[in-house]
């Protein structure tokens, strides 16, 4: 009897066994394979930089910051080990303990249906969920997850299960592993990190969503507190440490954004940049470090001038009126409740109260009063438009408040601090761009593609494709430069006619005869269009191309006078060109980009050279030599003499608003047809700087509104306070230059009176400049050229 019961016994344990190798080698099958672990790398953010280092811009899929286990602190490896895995270094993946505990846990939460299941997992079998399965809930995947725990133990070190663990795990608001979680809620590396601190990224993993250090701050200090106690109980810490930490508050938040600077315009550029070169999983996820030639002074500069400049002249056109009505019952939770509109920059909404003779009292959206004074809202005449000519016409003179506004208006306002009061603003229709470029380098130091990348991502700096006015006769002139004529040679400003097209000046006056410098300087229309019938379209349209203005001009002479449409980058670079001597550039936003393992990937310089680099050892060596790579695309005595001619137009001709007293400036002024984009060009030998301004749908900026009258001021405030930070000296003079006293407006050389120094290739004199031909309206010759 007992040898059968012996015997029976031994078939159930051999029945057993060989059903449970069956159900492991059923469950084993097809099993994910996990020796890639070995070398795993995890996705990573891509993080964004300025040439001085400030972080301005994050991409990533999941936000995550790899960090080595080498290089995390011992006591966050002790906290999640407290919490998750008390038995992670004396188990082998499973810790049976654990999984019985956790079985007799759900039968207690099943038969009182409450609560929910819980796993027993060990931080080993996280890793197995995480990275090979799904996190579907059943007892198959558990069994699964198991089963690829053990085996992982057999591949794997436990150092290395504890950094994919500490660099996977997820820990809420889109935010993975420790490193990534520690500058997300303190703004911390893991080095500066206090124990409570610490304890409140080790209570996350389990459910992130219930700890939310804001929307659930009571339940995610206690689960702070039991992590602390928890230390305490496997003794990793002392009890001066625990006492210490549990009387700290929750310091925890979420940094909304990693942006230092206003920069978003110029981020979305390089990141469009670099998903283009790496694709997009390639960029989101590859851990790349991308030094930018963003300077973060100018940028915040370009924001501020560009804002303020398209603020003033929107409001130069009119009031445009409230964005919106309320009643007056309940106003203070109608306001607080009201999503701010898309757009506001320093700005908030308030809402009419009362009107006042002298002033207009407001509700604001903390539930407070202020007031707006009548005299800082005297700009708001209505906007109307001309019926006849298309354009802005401001409605009359404001008697009182009650012109415009009405009680329950929501309108947008801005705070006096000098007074305690308001004045009434509003959002710009208008907009526009800045650009500012080194033109030695071609990289671009500030970069503004609009008033508000959260209203509208769409770049006016490299997407809008405008006409460019007047900014485009420079290049007609240094064409007749090439073409063998000097800022002395004179040329006839006088009616002309080309087919059916009879162009005129601005003014609708005639100048005469004038030297190429004084037309340039005037920017009169029918002297370029002289000069264009001479020398000849097709080598005014090479010189476009040559330095990527256009790719194809088309032959048409309304083009000389900025007709044909394209971008602010590319204008802004061929000034560039000009103002470098006659070098070629290409625009530069990345300078240098790294791997997440520090190789340098990309990088872009004008200069190259002849050595490698030095080592920090340096034993007397020969040290390298710089070598230009930028091709000569201008003679230099051509450039010198444009950028001469184009001094004189700021200091005396159209783009004098830009004038600034004892500073070398070279402009120019651009207005389309009919008023609707205003440009200015201009730059001291450091620095180009390249203004827009019209609006998205194009439409008249008003009469008399030109590019020197909107653009130029935006130049001239932003200069102004880039001189504070840089001096400007004179442009460099060529070797090859004689300057030579002339005659302002006949170009004579002449030694007194009302004189420049006018720059002249060194065998060449004033006398030697040959004039263009004086013909007649009706006998210029345009066969061939069209």
């Amino acid at each position: 009897m007992v040898k059968r019961l012996l015997y029976y016994g031994a078939g159930a344990g051999l029945a057993g066994l060989l059903l449970a190798i069956g159900v492991i080698a059923y469950l084993s099958y097809d099993l994910p394979d996990h020796n890639h672990l070995i070398n795993y790398d995890p996705p990573v953010v891509s993080r964004i930089y300025s040439s001085d280092g400030v972080l301005f811009a994050e991409y990533a899929k999941e936000r995550r910051v790899f960090v080595p286990i080498e290089e995390v602190p011992e006591k966050i490896i002790h906290a999640f080990i407290a919490v998750e895995d008390r038995a992670f270094y004396e188990h082998n993946g499973i810790h049976i303990p654990s999984i019985i505990s956790a079985f007799l846990g759900n039968l207690r939460t099943f038969f009182r249906s409450e609560g929910r299941a819980r796993g027993g997992s060990t931080i080993t079998q996280q890793v197995a969920k995480n990275f090979l399965l799904t996190r579907e809930r059943t007892y198959i995947r558990k069994l699964r997850e198991a089963i690829l725990a053990w085996k992982l133990e057999k591949t794997l070190s436990k150092k290395r299960i504890l950094e994919l663990y500490l660099n996977e795990i997820y820990l809420g608001a889109g935010t993975y592993g420790v490193a990534s979680a520690s500058l997300l809620y303190f703004d911390k590396s893991l080095d500066d990190l206090e124990l409570h601190e610490i304890a409140f990224l080790a209570s996350l993993p389990k459910a992130p969503q219930n700890y939310h250090p804001l929307r659930h701050s009571e339940d995610a200090l206690a689960r702070r507190n039991w992590v602390i106690t928890r230390m305490l109980e496997e003794k990793m810490i002392t009890e001066v440490q625990a006492l210490q930490a549990l009387q700290a508050p929750l310091s925890a938040t979420i940094r909304r954004t990693s942006s230092t600077i206003d920069a978003n315009y110029f981020a979305e550029h390089v990141r469009q940049q670099l998903t283009e070169r790496y694709k997009s999983d390639g960029f989101y996820e590859g851990g790349f470090y991308v030094r930018t030639s963003l300077d973060t002074r100018l940028q915040r500069l370009a924001d501020k001038v560009l804002h303020d400049g398209i603020r003033s002249h929107d409001k130069k056109l009119g009031f445009r009126g409230p964005i919106a009505r309320i009643g007056l019952k309940d106003w203070e939770d109608q306001l607080a409740s009201m999503p701010l509109p898309k757009g506001l920059y320093e700005q908030t909404i308030a809402v009419v109260l009362e009107l006042e003779p002298d002033q207009v009292i407001i509700g604001l959206r903390d539930k407070t009063r202020s007031s707006i004074p009548f005299s800082a809202m005297l700009w708001a005449r209505r906007y109307t438009i001309d019926p006849k000519t298309k354009s802005p016409v401001l409605g009359p003179v404001l008697r009182d408040p009650s012109d415009i506004l009405r009680e329950g208006d929501i309108i947008v306002v801005s705070y006096n601090k000098t007074d305690d009061t308001y004045s009434l603003e509003q959002i710009p229709e208008l907009n526009g761009a800045l650009i500012a470029i080194d033109p030695h380098s071609g990289r671009v130091l500030a970069f503004d593609g609009g008033y508000r990348f959260t209203r509208s991502q769409f770049n006016r700096a490299t997407q809008a494709v405008r006409q460019i006015g007047s900014t485009f006769k420079p290049f007609v002139y240094l064409s007749a430069l090439e073409a063998g004529y000097t800022p002395s040679s004179a040329v006839l400003d006088a009616p002309v006619v080309l087919g059916s097209w009879r162009p005129k000046n601005i003014t609708g006056k005639f100048y005469g005869r004038m030297t190429l410098r004084r037309a340039l300087e005037r920017s009169v229309n029918l002297a370029p269009l002289r000069i264009a019938t001479q020398i000849g379209l097709p080598r005014i349209r090479e010189m476009a191309k040559r330095l990527n203005i256009y790719d194809n001009l088309p032959n048409d002479f309304t083009t000389i006078l900025g007709s044909e449409e394209t971008t602010l980058l590319r204008l802004t670079t061929a000034f560039a060109m000009v103002a470098n001597g006659g070098k070629f550039i290409d625009p530069i936003f990345i300078d240098r980009v790294q791997d997440r393992y520090g190789n340098t990937v990309l990088e872009r310089s004008p200069v190259t050279t002849t050595a490698p680099q030095i080592d920090a050892t340096w034993a007397h060596q020969i040290p390298p030599t710089l070598v230009d790579k930028r091709r000569r695309v201008i003679k230099d005595v051509h450039a010198y003499q444009l950028t001469s001619m184009l001094e004189g137009v700021v200091s005396r001709g159209s783009g004098r608003r830009a004038f600034i007293p004892h500073v070398s400036i070279a402009g120019k002024t651009g207005t389309s047809n009919d008023n609707r984009d205003a440009l200015f060009i201009g730059c001291t030998n450091q620095i180009v700087v390249g203004v827009y301004v019209g609006f998205d749908r194009p439409q008249s900026l008003g009469d008399s509104y030109t590019g020197g009258r909107v653009a130029g001021p935006i130049f001239k405030d932003f200069m102004q306070e880039y001189l504070k930070m840089h001096k400007a000296g004179p442009f460099p003079t060529p070797s090859n230059i004689n300057l030579v006293s002339v005659d302002l407006e006949s170009g004579v050389q002449k030694k007194s009176g009302t004189t420049i120094l006018e720059a002249f290739e060194k065998g060449a004199n004033p006398s030697d400049s040959p004039a263009f031909p004086e013909q007649d309206a009706d006998t210029i010759n345009t066969d061939g050229i069209y």
